[in-house]
């Protein structure tokens, strides 16, 4: 009996590893070929007409929302602030597009210790950002272009600008469509001006302000559930 128990066991196994063998090997196929989001991928266009010599007062930050089927390896990736082509943009994922009617609230964080505890936190909302507000760690940014602290709905190109004095910023997706899932690379740090990251035309790498920088904050859109 023991055996038979011992034969059946052994076939068993034979025939699981058979059936196992395609999907193991498809697997790593897969992640052998997925392709893979570089830094060197996303080098943003810069124009010399978006330098300038002199320290800006404030800087023309553009919001350039996102979402996709899904994205690729390596997304979030890092970006120098300049403007990515519809090329660069379909490198990232899966049906990659702009998205209309998001917001965003804009927080000002003058402390540097306190702007350091809240990139290291994290928070991802209004909500959560309140209890910095109320321990006046953090306040509303405040702008033309800001009814407290939050910007206009994104257009039709996904995108939207408001023109921020200098400082430490977080930035919280405060409203979006409803079929768009939670937020990736969202919210999102940034400290203003900005210096040019890479060389432009004459200008080496560091050596000039940035006046206009845009920012590309993504999501995933939900898929039907069965």
């Amino acid at each position: 009996m023991k055996h038979k128990i011992l034969s059946f066991l052994t076939a068993f196994a034979m025939v699981f590893g058979i059936i196992a063998a395609p999907f193991v090997n498809a697997s790593a196929a897969d992640e052998e070929t997925a392709p893979k989001v570089t830094k060197e991928d996303m080098v943003g266009k810069i124009e010399s007409t978006d330098l300038q010599d002199t320290k800006p007062d404030a800087t023309n930050l553009t919001i350039h929302k996102l979402v996709a089927d899904g994205y690729n390896e390596g997304v979030p990736v890092d970006h120098n602030g300049g403007t990515l082509t519809d090329e660069q943009l379909g490198k990232l994922g899966t049906n990659v597009k702009g998205l209309k009617g998001v917001k965003f609230t804009i927080y000002k964080i003058d402390d540097a210790k306190d702007f350091a505890a809240i990139k290291d936190a994290k928070p991802k909302t209004k909500e959560a950002m309140q209890t910095y507000v109320d321990n006046n760690k953090a306040v509303l940014a405040t702008a033309n272009e800001l009814t407290k602290g939050e910007t206009a709905a994104t257009g039709e190109d996904g995108s939207v600008s408001v023109n921020l004095p200098n400082g430490n910023y977080w930035v919280v997706e405060s409203d979006r469509p409803s079929r768009v899932n939670s937020s990736l690379a969202v919210p999102f740090a940034i400290t203003l001006p900005l210096m040019n990251q890479v060389k432009v035309g004459n200008d080496e790498a560091g050596t000039k302000y940035m006046k206009n920088v845009h920012v590309y904050p993504k999501n995933t859109e939900k898929k039907p559930q069965m």
